[in-house]
């Protein structure tokens, strides 16, 4: 439930700071609020992630500690393997995918508003 929270607590804290920002008054400094939106954004998301890794850990081995009290101690230790197995890979491969993407996605929409300023200029 922690990790729902602080999920939706960093979706409105970025709607609130995008939304904020003016975008009429001046696009020079628009698109550099941009910029710096998007490098904490990769710091703050990169810091969370794990964050909410360790507590789905956590979380987990709660859940099988209760539900498995009557596996044999073989069928344990295959629970616990796999579902670490499965963490390390969500947290190699899957997310540097995820924050790959969504980088990707921010840095088209500043080009985009870089080529639309540079044909103002």
């Amino acid at each position: 439930m922690l990790t729902i929270l602080l999920y939706i607590v960093m979706l409105i804290r970025d709607y609130r700071l995008i939304n904020s920002r003016d975008a009429t008054i001046n696009p020079t400094d628009y698109l550099q609020n941009l910029k710096e939106y998007q490098k904490h954004r990769a710091q703050i998301y990169g810091w969370i992630y794990y964050l909410y890794v360790f507590l789905l850990s956590i979380g987990l081995v709660l859940y099988f500690f209760e539900v498995l009290q009557s596996a044999t101690k073989a069928f344990k230790i295959a629970a616990y393997s796999l579902s670490g197995l499965w963490l390390l890979f969500c947290t190699t491969y899957l997310r540097k995918r995820f924050v790959s993407h969504e980088q990707e996605k921010l840095s088209l929409m500043i080009d985009r508003l870089v080529r639309l300023q540079s044909q103002f200029d």
